[in-house]
């Protein structure tokens, strides 16, 4: 069930789950340094960075500890 003004996006990480792939911002992020593969880049962070939290922490990880392997943003 949403939370009011939740997007799919904040489902998916409220739930720990990997967001569905978005080949063409996978793609144009690995192109070259332009501002577009830049907030390409960006956006994937943001979509996998709680999903890959979440696994951390359940491997045993304590908070700190697990936003530090993920690099947190």
């Amino acid at each position: 069930m949403a939370l009011r003004g939740e997007s799919s996006g904040d489902r998916v990480r409220r739930a720990g789950f990997f967001p569905t792939t978005q080949w063409s911002v996978v793609i144009s992020a690995g192109r070259d340094s332009s501002p577009q593969a830049k907030e390409a880049m960006e956006l994937l962070c943001r979509a996998y960075w709680y999903p890959l939290y979440a696994h951390v922490r359940r491997r045993g990880y304590g908070a700190q500890e697990a936003r530090d392997l993920t690099q947190e943003l």
